[in-house]
């Protein structure tokens, strides 16, 4: 569910654009947790061209067992977590915590905007976005998250990033 919510999160930080999206739970009889869910999106401004995307996500934990009739849950003994699903747990929460913080920050409407010179030096590269196709300069809002993006591509210069088919962020 993570890498969808974050694809669509990206998407409208970096375009500005807007997303229609739908999260169902699908439960199963008279069950008290759902079984998983369907998430749908697409992206308005360009009818679903960037996002567009109608999966089912099952409601399950690597460690876990769910009884999804009473709610309960307990750990599963008969799994056993590796130093592997360790680490990519721990990526996940680095990841959540970056991103919790720049929601929060992006949310707060007390905030001064500062323009600043977007001119790059030679020891600075432009920051792109390959699923989004977006582009960020160094000043600009989101320049610096785009650094841990896992979409990262840099360019040495906007015409660079222009002639890979790449547009600049509005912010």
């Amino acid at each position: 569910m993570l890498p969808y919510e974050e694809m669509v999160g990206d998407y409208v930080r970096e375009t500005g654009n807007h997303v229609l999206y739908r999260v169902t739970p699908v439960f199963d009889g008279d069950d008290l947790v759902a079984k998983g869910v369907q998430m749908e999106a697409m992206s308005v401004e360009d009818k679903g061209e960037d996002i567009k995307f109608n999966v089912f996500v099952y409601n399950v934990q690597d460690g876990v067992k769910i009884d999804y009739e009473t709610g309960d849950s307990e750990a599963d003994s008969s799994v056993q977590v590796t130093t592997e699903n360790s680490k990519a747990s721990q990526k996940y929460h680095t990841n959540q915590n970056s991103s919790n913080n720049s929601k929060n920050n992006s949310s707060n409407k007390n905030t001064t905007a500062v323009k600043t010179n977007t001119k790059t030096t030679a020891s600075q590269k432009i920051r792109g976005n390959s699923r989004s196709k977006v582009y960020h300069c160094p000043g600009q809002r989101d320049y610096d998250r785009m650094g841990t993006s896992k979409y990262l591509v840099t360019f040495k210069s906007e015409k660079e990033a222009k002639a890979a088919g790449y547009h600049k962020a509005q912010r």
